[in-house]
This record gives C-alpha cells, sequence and structure tokens, in this order.
C-alpha cells in the first residue's frame, strides 16, 4: 500500500499477476553504517542508534543467529551443561549470589563485558548489546506496530523521527527445539537481572499480543 503497509515481497520473489495491481517500493531508512553494518536514528532522547538488522542477519526480515546470554558462539541445543559461564547453581562469572556461585564465586558483575558481548564480538566497533534502560526507552519512547514484512512476523518501531527498525518474532530454544517462530520472541539485554536472581538477564519478550520486559535465565 502507499502508506507502507500490506503485503511484502522478497528479492527474487515470484508474483503471479491475475488482475490489475500497483505495487509500491518499501523504503528502509538507513541513517549510518559502522564496520560495514546499518544504524537507524530513532530520535531518542538518548541518542542511542539502533542496527537494522539483528546478528547474523543481513536483512531486517531476517531472525538471525541465537545465542545464550553472553555467549557469541551458536550451539545445536542450549543447556546448562553447555553453558560457557557455568552452571545454574555454579556460575564462573556475572554472579553476585554467593550461593550461585562456583566454590561460592561472585564477581559482581552486572553487564557484560564486550569479549561476551556478541554484538561486539561479531560486528566489533562500537556495536555493543543494549543496556536495559536503552530497552525501556526503546519501549517508552516508540511506537509499536504488529506487522507483516516479507513474510515475517513482529514488530515495527517507529520513532519520534518517522524512523523505523523492525524487531521479527524469532522465537526461541529450549534445549534444541527452536519455539514460536513467527510468533513470539525474546530480546536479549546485555544488563544481568539482580533485582530476580543471579542466573537470570534482562531481555525483552513479545507477540502480537503481549510487549514486556522478562526475567530470562541465561540459556
Amino acid at each position: 500500500k502507499a502508506d507502507g503497509t500490506g503485503t511484502s515481497y522478497r528479492d527474487g520473489d515470484s508474483i503471479l499477476l491475475n488482475a490489475s495491481m500497483t505495487l509500491y517500493a518499501q523504503w528502509q531508512v538507513v541513517s549510518g553504517t559502522a564496520q560495514g553494518y546499518d544504524y537507524v536514528d530513532l530520535g531518542l532522547p538518548s541518542g542511542t542508534k539502533w542496527a537494522t538488522c539483528n546478528v547474523g542477519a543481513t536483512q531486517p526480515y531476517e531472525y538471525g543467529d541465537y545465542f545464550a546470554w553472553g555467549e557469541t558462539v551458536t550451539k545445536k541445543s542450549y543447556e546448562w551443561n553447555n553453558y560457557k559461564h557455568g552452571t545454574k547453581d555454579l556460575l564462573t562469572k556475572y554472579c553476585d549470589d554467593i550461593d550461585k556461585g562456583k566454590d561460592d564465586f561472585v564477581d559482581y558483575l552486572n553487564m557484560l563485558l564486550s569479549v561476551d558481548d556478541v554484538a561486539s564480538f561479531k560486528q566489533g566497533g562500537n556495536w555493543r548489546m543494549p543496556l536495559q534502560s536503552e530497552l525501556l526507552e526503546l519501549r517508552a519512547k516508540c511506537v509499536w506496530t504488529w506487522v507483516d514484512l516479507a513474510g515475517v512476523k513482529g514488530y515495527q518501531v517507529k520513532g519520534s523521527n518517522g524512523n523505523t527498525i523492525f524487531l521479527p518474532a524469532t522465537g526461541s530454544y529450549d534445549g534444541s527445539e527452536l519455539f514460536e517462530v513467527g510468533k513470539e520472541a525474546y530480546y536479549w539485554s546485555g544488563s544481568l537481572n539482580s533485582s530476580a536472581n543471579a542466573n537470570a538477564a534482562c531481555a525483552l519478550s513479545f507477540s502480537a499480543s503481549r510487549l514486556a520486559f522478562a526475567s530470562s535465565i541465561l540459556i
């Protein structure tokens, strides 16, 4: 449609025409590029710029890769027994509770270091995971609309300046199974949720009917 909504098509898609129709271009505003990755200025008070794609994706409608919190490689299965920073009650990093640390370990780190930040690790430069406060700002200062982009469900997030990003409903892993693709998503922040427990991080969770902040276990 002329307002940018309606059915979207990916590059290379074939369309069977059986009646007269009008096609409109859908433009993705890009404010700049850093280390070869595009970002968008949404006019947020903090000045935070947001990536146009998830880590591992090359188009906004692609889901990208899936990671446990504080890890930088994808896995076939996401379990406590293969988590990089310990197990559920024997953490070796990012622990502020002596009862959850291995051999009473605590380091009181509540934000990801760059070596464990997948955006920083994969994309370099100043790229990083968002803080909890930045996710809260994105939620509060933008208009969120559930849409279909190139056949992929998710949220169009529109800033006060009219610029947008798209967050696809990626689903989430439970062990080796990927669930609820196209229906819901959990987007990590780089912040540990110290108010919950020592094995949870702050995340933005959503579905078509829900947009909330969650305390998600690290795997």
